[in-house]
């Protein structure tokens, strides 16, 4: 049994290390790709590592534990390879807790299923790696094993673990809140179901609360300590609010590129499960759990109507859950035809996805980008190369050119500004005071930088990519 289970655990991290391998394109060791999003939370994780303050010399509007794994990897391994093997890592510890809760249900054959379902959904949502959701995916994966734990083996959890679940809930919170919205509907299945079934509650509960206020209390203490308590927040909840009110709702958006449908395949997963389970088990506290976890899915997933297909990755949880929950249903005879059947259809999903992943890739063009890079920077000498002041570039721009930001807003300032003003009078105050030598752009719209550059600067090269501007002497 005990090297069974070794073999087990083997094989999941064989597959998590493929998974990463073939579908997260910007940290993975076979090809140079960058991306957007990814891109800027290497530079923050970089920036980190070298002794810059998150929120007061970086920023960005996510969560402070996502920047302690990126900046976990720049020290592990510098540059990709230490983001590749703590996704490799996170990923493995999320599907051995998926066949851990499965084979409460099910046997072997199906529990596959299950991480077949999983990962045939997660392909599509996992748009080229090293997103906020997949760092959330594991803390909600664990809320979700410990605070049903009760239902399947009927012994009392211990409180210790409720903490655990809240610390958990905290962790996700500070990463980006629309992604705890699952764990918070588990913990309302939960102490209801207690309610009802007159289950002592209150230690739990205190406990649960204690484990949130546990990590929310050590994120606050560091962030007070560094100074940077008031931006850390205001970037973390407050600038992400301003920024989703600045979004136009378009229902249509979701619909165009197949995103709603995805949505709702992983927001009814767990319903059916739970309808499943009630049926079956003649029981209704997975039907609960069924019902909270796809209003809190559909909140999470609708109430933005950008159609990221990485959000969707909230919901592989719930699909987990509910996978093995209906699966439960199926008799002996037929489990070796459901194996197949899912196998069917998940792995050609996979390799659709990695395709994709190809084709986004070479659609990129970044050996293009990368040659504008190297021709921009060699009107600038190389002592001053650090110090070049970079408006509305992409974030990738630093990583090519092997350079840090000089001020805090670093990429996309008029995009950032559009959400909160401040940003752009904070950036454009920079470069009055400073009066940077050096300033590269992609595109300038702001009018106000428009004219510090016509006053005060002149151009010194131009490409496909980048304006180079030059302050004028004198």
């Amino acid at each position: 049994m005990r090297y069974a289970r070794i073999a087990r655990e083997a094989a999941l991290l064989v597959v998590a290390g493929l998974f990463v391998l073939l579908l997260s394109g910007t940290t993975s060791p076979l090809g140079p790709w960058y991306g957007g999003d990814s891109a800027l939370f290497r530079v923050i994780g970089t920036a980190m590592a070298q002794g810059e303050v998150l929120y007061l010399d970086i920023w960005d509007h996510k969560g402070p534990v996502l920047f302690l794994f990126q900046w976990l990897a720049q020290l592990l391994i510098p540059g990709r390879m230490g983001l590749f093997v703590i996704q490799v890592l996170l990923l493995y510890a999320s599907l051995s807790m998926i066949t851990a809760f499965a084979r409460r249900f099910v046997g072997p054959l199906l529990s596959i299923a299950v991480l077949a379902c999983t990962l045939g959904y997660l392909a599509p949502a996992y748009e080229h790696g090293n997103l906020s959701e997949e760092f959330s995916m594991p803390f909600i994966v664990l809320a979700l094993v410990i605070l049903t734990r009760e239902w399947v083996t009927g012994r009392r959890s211990s409180p210790w673990l409720f903490g655990v679940a809240g610390a958990a809930f905290a962790a996700v919170v500070f990463i980006r809140i629309n992604n705890a919205l699952p764990i918070f509907a588990a913990f309302v299945a939960c102490f209801v179901w207690m309610l009802v079934a007159r289950r002592p509650f209150l230690r739990p509960l205190l406990f649960s609360i204690g484990g949130f206020f546990a990590v929310t209390a050590a994120i606050v203490a560091g962030f007070a300590l560094a100074g940077a308590l008031a931006p850390m927040l205001d970037a973390t909840f407050l600038f992400n609010l301003r920024y989703a009110r600045n979004d136009s709702v378009s229902a249509e958006r979701l619909f165009a590129n197949g995103y709603a449908y995805v949505a709702l395949a992983g927001i009814v997963a767990p319903l059916i499960g739970g309808v499943v389970d009630a049926q079956h088990r003649r029981r209704g506290s997975f039907l609960l759990l069924g019902w909270c976890l796809a209003a809190a899915t559909a909140l999470a997933l609708l109430m933005s109507s950008t159609g990221y297909f990485h959000y969707l990755q909230v919901a592989v949880p719930g699909v987990a859950v509910g996978a093995a929950l209906a699966l439960q249903a199926v008799t002996r005879r037929l489990q070796v035809h459901v194996l197949a059947a899912t196998l069917a259809v998940a792995l050609p999903l996979v390799a659709v996805n990695v395709g994709r992943e190809q084709i986004a890739r070479e659609r990129s063009q970044e050996p293009a980008y990368a040659a504008a890079v190297a021709d921009i920077l060699d009107g600038v000498p190389e002592a001053d190369r650090d110090a070049v002041y970079a408006w509305n570039v992409n974030p990738k721009y630093f990583l090519m050119a092997d350079t840090l930001p000089v001020q805090r807003y670093f990429t996309m300032q008029e995009w950032w500004g559009s959400a909160d003003e401040r940003v752009l009078d904070e950036a454009l105050g920079y470069v009055r005071a400073e009066q940077p030598q050096w300033i590269l752009t992609s595109s300038v719209g702001d009018p106000r930088m428009q004219e510090i550059l016509a006053e005060d600067y002149v151009e010194k090269a131009r490409n496909a990519s980048f304006v180079l501007f030059e302050r004028a002497s004198g």
